[in-house]
């Protein structure tokens, strides 16, 4: 999973036309670390756009399945381990720069964000998944394209005629709860639908 911190989301929120980026700075990022390990081999990926985040907040990231190694010419499998520090840190480097040149940041904002203990950049790499574990490449494959949001966390009542929609997420064992308005639902899902390109 690549994730870009708050400071920079809503570019990508008002700026649809940038989420492209964010598909290529995390495919060059994994492209580069693999050929350092390996520079005769090919990797893959199925990558996608995750908008929200448990409880509808813009929050813009990508989930990615990855080909956990590389393809030799003749075939060969090349199992590789690639360093996920590395990995963040190339990938806030592209993504930084890319936001330069597109003159949304200065470079003294950049110096800035690096200089934070924490700079909301992060590359997760899960466990491998063995190829014959069928029912849990299900389940990443699933989960990358999920939705926003899941019907059984949604709950509406009414009360003096006035429906309240009320989201919930649980994490780590604690429930979160967001409501809304009608209008305010609907308006706070819409942003986490995709443009339609031509």
């Amino acid at each position: 999973i690549f994730t870009v911190p708050k400071r920079v989301r809503p570019f990508f929120r008002f700026r649809r036309d940038l989420l492209g980026l964010l598909y290529r700075c995390a495919w060059e990022t994994w492209q580069e670390c693999v050929a350092e390990l390996c520079p005769a081999g090919k990797s893959g990926a199925v990558m996608t756009l995750h908008s929200s985040g448990d409880l509808l907040a813009w929050h813009s990231h990508i989930h990615v399945l990855l080909l956990a190694g590389a393809l030799l010419p003749d075939g060969t499998f090349v199992p590789l381990q690639i360093d996920a520090k590395k990995l963040r840190d190339r990938f806030a480097d592209k993504v930084l720069s890319a936001l330069v040149k597109e003159a949304l940041l200065t470079q003294e904002d950049v110096d800035s964000m690096k200089s934070w203990p924490h700079s909301g950049f992060s590359a997760f790499l899960g466990q491998p998944i063995d190829r014959t574990d069928t029912k849990q490449r299900l389940f990443v494959a699933r989960y990358l394209k999920k939705c926003p949001i899941a019907h059984e966390r949604l709950s509406l009542t009414t009360t003096n005629g006035e429906t309240v929609v009320t989201l919930t997420a649980v994490r780590n064992g604690e429930t979160n709860l967001r409501t809304f308005s009608v209008l305010e639902f609907l308006a706070e899902l819409q942003q986490h639908l995709p443009d339609l390109w031509e």
